[in-house]
């Protein structure tokens, strides 16, 4: 019930704000959001409309935990970016993926570069309610720090558009104040914002509270390769995930450099003929 009061009160806000936009035109109302349905599965599309922000892009996505945390809780791969338009409105269909964290889940707006962030809840089946740490227990938080990529341009097949080989450096730390014990490490690369390759990740048996343990971890990006890649990590198994992203990219400037080639040995020849 008062998940269906909230959405009532953003809609009745968005109502309002249509109807009194032109007495109002000197002044803009707050920022509002409001969505289609109040339930959703995994894999379905969500409306988000918007009215009272200012013009420019925001960022629509779908958070757990309440996005208490921000993005670390936070489906950011499936993200979107929404137009606002000069009145204050705007529209935009998110894809419903399965968050970093556990509900109770909310769609979260925000500004591209600075502004206000909207949040609006809404209910996910097929992801869990995340429970409330039992009272006295003592939290648990991980982090990822010192990431870096090694091998850009040390392939010969990628210079060509082979398949394009990496090594990810990450640190892994316990930042809470208890043992994690057999925390799990995912790993997805792709494109940016559409890292959705699972990429093979190492075991981790416990991390100490302030232990630190550093991994390099091969990634492969498939051929043909061009442009920019990523790749999503999360440390899983605290109460504080830890999720962290490496960049990089691959050029197949051999292609460009073989027809020059190519050219330059047809006119030898050429020349060699007239002379």
């Amino acid at each position: 019930m008062a998940l269906a009061a909230r959405f009532a009160v953003t809609v009745g806000a968005i109502l309002v704000l249509g109807l009194a936009g032109g007495a109002t035109a000197g002044a803009r109302a707050e920022p509002a959001v409001a969505l289609d349905r109040t339930q959703v599965a995994l894999g379905e599309e969500l409306a988000v409309r918007l009215a009272g922000w200012p013009p420019g892009n925001v960022l629509v996505e779908l958070c757990g935990n309440g996005a208490d945390r921000g993005s670390i809780d936070c489906a950011v791969g499936t993200g979107v970016t929404a137009a606002v338009r000069a009145d204050g409105s705007g529209s935009v269909a998110l894809t419903v993926s399965t968050p970093p964290s556990g509900c109770p889940c909310v769609v979260r707006v925000r500004p591209i570069l600075s502004g206000v962030t909207v949040t609006v809840p809404v209910v996910v089946r097929g992801v869990p309610v995340q429970p409330a740490p039992p009272a006295g227990r003592v939290p648990t938080a991980l982090a990822a720090s010192g990431v870096r990529v090694a091998g850009a341009g040390s392939s010969w097949a990628s210079i060509f558009g082979g398949p394009a080989h990496r090594t990810v450096t990450v640190t892994l730390n316990n930042t809470g104040q208890a043992p994690v014990l057999a925390p799990r490490l995912r790993l997805t690369s792709g494109r940016p914002g559409r890292t959705d390759v699972i990429v093979p990740a190492p075991g981790i048996e416990l991390l100490e509270p302030g232990q630190r343990r550093t991994f390099d971890l091969p990634v492969t990006f498939g051929a043909p390769t061009w442009g920019r890649y990523a790749v999503r990590g999360e440390l899983l198994g605290a109460d504080q995930p830890a999720v962290f992203y490496a960049h990089t990219y691959s050029y197949p400037w051999g292609l460009l450099v073989l027809p020059a080639l190519a050219i330059g040995l047809a006119m030898r020849r050429r020349w060699r003929r007239i002379g």
